[in-house]
Formats: structure tokens, C-alpha cells, sequence
């Protein structure tokens, strides 16, 4: 029975406690509205007549808020959108073990809601629906705009994981790492489809980041450096490409450690051997654009000629992940 009752009385504190936007927002608060153009125009909101701008007490609502705006001969009415405030979709989350509850009893609760701190007019835009909801500010910061013909580009990457399969002299091997730098241009000859060449640097680091790492007895190193030119094509924020490459690739084996003579210890690093060669073959891609400034994709050069000995046939490849950083170069529209 004792028990029972605990449980019972845990429950109704929690009922009554956890709800963050119940116990922390007001039935009203301060909303400032600004006008752009012009700046002092009269604002009906509530059945109450402001001039700003100005420092208002509105109530919540789950409804939205109208604002009929004035000046001169211009009448306009603004729709500003309810939506959930931060407190409620987030400081119920500090009671984690009864969020679940907190969420549900603010669920029922009009306090849950905001129309943001700022409002900010324009009599002679076309917007007349405003929506401050700091989730669709985030989920615009994602937003796309398609590419115009004659659309020239650069885009500049980080290689984030890079697979090699080479020539290691004595044989054949594979080989894994971080970093390095490409670059590529191209231009758009219609809304769909873009030439591109780049060219790019690759190493095999043994973190994703610059930093001092010291090696200590046998250590592998690969190298790639390549030039290409593709051929891409769009599906909305999909970019297929394909083409052609010549690659440089480089193999080192060292070796790091100490040696001990009369004069005292020292640190050596020397190479055992390594292996160079350039090699011809093909180029595919994708890349998929989060933003139109960043964008994240996959690279496949497998590589089957050598440049020196064409008739020798051998498969290498560099399989790499990047982030790009890309810049669009759009004509002025007349």
C-alpha cells in the first residue's frame, strides 16, 4: 500500500511539475512589429491601433494572429502563423524522465505557442504570411535553387576517406586515409546537364583532421594526384557524372625509429623503397547538394592503362568521399 501511494504521488508531481511551457511561459508577452517600408505606419492588432514601431503584450493563441497594417492609401492584412515555442519543444526535454508526460499536458495548454519576438513589415512586398518558426528557418538554410543555363561553377573539396587499391611494387595492395584537396570548374550547356574538369591531390593521413603524428617502425604511405573531365547529369539534387582520368599514383614503405652509436641516439626515417606510375582510365561520380554551397559526394577513378607502357594492363582505383564547397556564378538577368 505504501508503495502504491508512492507511485500515486510521484505521478501527480510529475503531472504537475514536468510541464516546462505550462510553468515557465505566460498567457501574454511582449511581441515588438517593425515596418521596413515605410517605417511609421498604423497597425490594427486586437482591435487596439499602434504606430510603430512598437513593444505590444499579445496573448497565446492557437490561432494565428492578424495584423491590419496602414498607410496612406495602402491597406494590407498580414498573417502571422502560430507555431510551437522553443520552450515546449525543448525544455520539457530536461525532464527526461517524465517528458513524455510534460509533452502530453502541454499539449492541451494555448501557452505552448509563439508568433516569435519580432515582426517585421513591408507594405509593398507581396509576403502577406508570416512564419517565424525557428525549425522552418532551419529547414530553409537547406533550401535549393536550381541551376540556369550558361550556369558556370567551382567547387573546392575536402577528401574524407580515401581507398586505394595500387601498385605497391612487389605487388598489389590496398591502402586507406584522410585529406587532401581537389578542385572543378564547369559550366552548364543546358538546365539539366554541365561539363566539368578538376584536378586533385590525395594522401592517405591517418586522422580526418591536421595533426602532428609521429610514426614508430614500418609504415605505409599512398599518394594520388589526378586530373579529369566528366560529363554530369541532374536529378534535382542528384549530380551523376562520368568521364575520363589520368592519375599519378604513389606508393611509399618506411621505416621510423631509433639507432645507438658513439656519439648518441638519434631518431631516423628513411624510405625502403617506393613505386611511382600514371595510369589512364575513367571517372564516375555522385553528389548529392544539401545546400546550393555545400554539397557531399562519392568518387570512382579505377585506372587500367599505363601511360608508359600501353600495352601493359593493370587495375588500380582511388575511391574517395569529399565535402564540397561550392560557388555558382549566375548571369545578371536584364
Amino acid at each position: 500500500m505504501i508503495t502504491l501511494k508512492y507511485r500515486l504521488s510521484y505521478f501527480i508531481i510529475v503531472l504537475i511539475l514536468s510541464s516546462c511551457a505550462t510553468i515557465i511561459s505566460r498567457k501574454e508577452y511582449h511581441l515588438k512589429v517593425i515596418s521596413k517600408k515605410p517605417e511609421n505606419i498604423s497597425v490594427k492588432i486586437n482591435d487596439s491601433v499602434y504606430i510603430t514601431p512598437v513593444v505590444i503584450k499579445v496573448p497565446r493563441s492557437n490561432k494565428d494572429l492578424i495584423i491590419h497594417a496602414s498607410y496612406d492609401t495602402i491597406n494590407k492584412d498580414f498573417i502571422v502563423k502560430k507555431h510551437l515555442s522553443p520552450k515546449f519543444l525543448y525544455g520539457n526535454l530536461l525532464f527526461m524522465q517524465a517528458c513524455p508526460v510534460a509533452y502530453i499536458v502541454d499539449l492541451t495548454n494555448k501557452k505552448k505557442f509563439t508568433y516569435g519576438k519580432n515582426i517585421r513589415l513591408n507594405l509593398y512586398d507581396t509576403v502577406h504570411i508570416i512564419n517565424n518558426s525557428g525549425l522552418l528557418k532551419f529547414v530553409n538554410r537547406f533550401s535549393y535553387k536550381k541551376p540556369e543555363k550558361s550556369q558556370f561553377y567551382i567547387k573546392l573539396s575536402l577528401p574524407e576517406g580515401n581507398f586505394y587499391y595500387l601498385n605497391k611494387k612487389n605487388s598489389y595492395g590496398n591502402n586507406f586515409g584522410f585529406l587532401g584537396i581537389t578542385c572543378e570548374t564547369g559550366y552548364y550547356y543546358n538546365l539539366k546537364n554541365h561539363l566539368s574538369v578538376g584536378a586533385g591531390s590525395l594522401i592517405s593521413f591517418l586522422v580526418p583532421f591536421p595533426a602532428m603524428v609521429d610514426y614508430f617502425g614500418s609504415y605505409e604511405d599512398a599518394r594520388g594526384k589526378f586530373i579529369n573531365i566528366k560529363n554530369n547529369h541532374d536529378f534535382n539534387r542528384l549530380t551523376l557524372g562520368y568521364g575520363l582520368n589520368v592519375t599519378q599514383y604513389n606508393y611509399y614503405k618506411g621505416y621510423n625509429g631509433r639507432y645507438l652509436d658513439t656519439t648518441g641516439t638519434f631518431d631516423e626515417d628513411t624510405t625502403k623503397y617506393s613505386y611511382t606510375e600514371s595510369k589512364l582510365g575513367l571517372t564516375l561520380s555522385a553528389t548529392f547538394k544539401l545546400t546550393n554551397k555545400f554539397q557531399i559526394g562519392v568518387n570512382y577513378l579505377p585506372a587500367f592503362i599505363n601511360i608508359k607502357s600501353l600495352n601493359k594492363i593493370n587495375y588500380t582505383h582511388i575511391l574517395y568521399f569529399d565535402l564540397i564547397f561550392n560557388l555558382d556564378f549566375r548571369r545578371k538577368k536584364k
